[in-house]
């Protein structure tokens, strides 16, 4: 309870726990929703449509599709299946639904933002903050990184 309230006071929005699962959430979701806190949780392709409607009922964020098998990082292509997964999931969520997990560059953002919500790129941020470790322009070059990666 003290960490979802603390994370509140700092401003902290809503909470991703990676291999959090959603069973064994339920007293961080219930201390979350007490205090304002979205809890995000995952789906991925191997996720029953039983387990998916668990996810979703007890979700109070948007979802996190995660659309591959493995660990996260950059990937030249994308699965193929990822559309047919996330339209299964907008079947039974009125939740915003965003894809995260590979995705690294402006086509794949693109592509993916044409069938979720919302689109996450972690590992080419954190790839391009590292690159530019130490300029002083640092914040302009990951900024202007990010917004070739919308298309902007």
């Amino acid at each position: 309870e003290k960490f979802v309230e603390d994370a509140r006071k700092c401003g902290v929005d809503g909470l991703i726990i990676p291999d959090l699962p959603h069973q064994e959430a339920k007293i961080l979701i219930a201390s979350a929703k007490k205090n304002g806190v979205s809890t995000i949780l995952f789906l991925t392709p191997t996720t029953t449509k039983k387990r998916m409607k668990e996810v979703v009922d007890v979700a109070t964020g948007f979802i996190y599709y995660v659309s591959l098998t493995g660990v996260t990082g950059e990937r030249k292509a994308l699965p193929t299946d990822v559309a047919g997964h996330v339209k299964a999931a907008k079947k039974i969520s009125t939740k915003p639904i965003c894809i995260g997990f590979g995705i690294s560059n402006a086509a794949q953002v693109k592509a993916m933002s044409k069938i979720a919500d919302g689109v996450i790129v972690g590992s080419a941020i954190v790839k391009e903050i590292n690159k530019n470790a130490g300029r002083k322009d640092i914040v302009k070059k990951v900024s202007s990184y990010v917004a070739k990666l919308r298309g902007l």
